[in-house]
């Protein structure tokens, strides 16, 4: 039963030696069910490749290939495609082919896609919703939009404590902070770590961090002149 309702794309195709349409109605086959002839023309020009049904697989290029194995899966009309890499081994072309076929398949239906990648742009040009996995973990979730700026904010939290680091070995070094009272030096690195939590709690874009805590750097400095 989950097989007919959940589908898998690989990133290999793993296409058997025969023709195109032994290929697409394998899985119906294997279960002792017939595929109606018209159903398998009909996926097939879905996926771009009408009237390829007696062609053999061997003669197929990788983008060929790639809408087979994802004709084959829809032979059972799922309720959830689940595809793992499937564009990682084609070229740019073959890529933006199947991306494209894939925006078409999911948006003339009700379908939902679990789509595995580590290409941060194809996310932006596909993905509707992410889910960002690190060590097995669930790292972050939200709009393609929100996971970058949060990833974009940790950025910015691990630049400010490199900078509290380096900045304390600098201030050190030429003894700046016996020379403003020692007030700069802990205005700087309370700015900083101010700075780098405001970046991870509310997800600011990396250049606006910057301009924020130059701004703070700055103003910390001032008051510490004044005293």
């Amino acid at each position: 039963m989950l097989r007919t309702r959940v589908g898998l794309v690989p990133q290999d195709p793993a296409l058997r030696d025969g023709t195109i349409r032994e290929n697409v109605t394998i899985g119906p086959r294997l279960r002792g069910e017939s595929v109606e002839p018209g159903r398998v023309a009909s996926l097939l020009e879905r996926v771009d490749l009408g009237g390829y049904a007696d062609r053999q697989v061997a003669a197929l290029s990788g983008g060929e290939a790639q809408r087979v194995a994802i004709a084959r899966t829809l032979v059972v009309d799922p309720e959830v495609l689940l595809l793992d890499e499937p564009t990682a081994s084609l070229d740019p072309d073959a890529q933006a082919e199947i991306e494209a076929l894939l925006a078409e398949l999911l948006a003339s239906s009700d379908r939902t896609a679990v789509l595995v990648t580590h290409d941060q742009a194809q996310v932006d040009r596909i993905a509707d919703r992410v889910v960002r996995v690190v060590d097995g973990r669930i790292h972050s979730e939200g709009t393609p939009q929100e996971v970058l700026l949060k990833g974009l904010a940790q950025v910015v939290a691990a630049t400010a404590l490199a900078a509290v680091v380096l900045g304390l070995s600098y201030v050190r070094n030429l003894d700046l902070e016996r020379e403003l009272g020692g007030s700069f030096a802990r205005g700087f690195v309370q700015v900083l770590a101010m700075g780098a939590l405001i970046g991870v709690l509310f997800s600011i874009p990396l250049p606006f961090s910057g301009v924020v805590l130059a701004a703070m750097i700055g103003y910390a400095a001032w008051e510490s002149r004044k005293r």
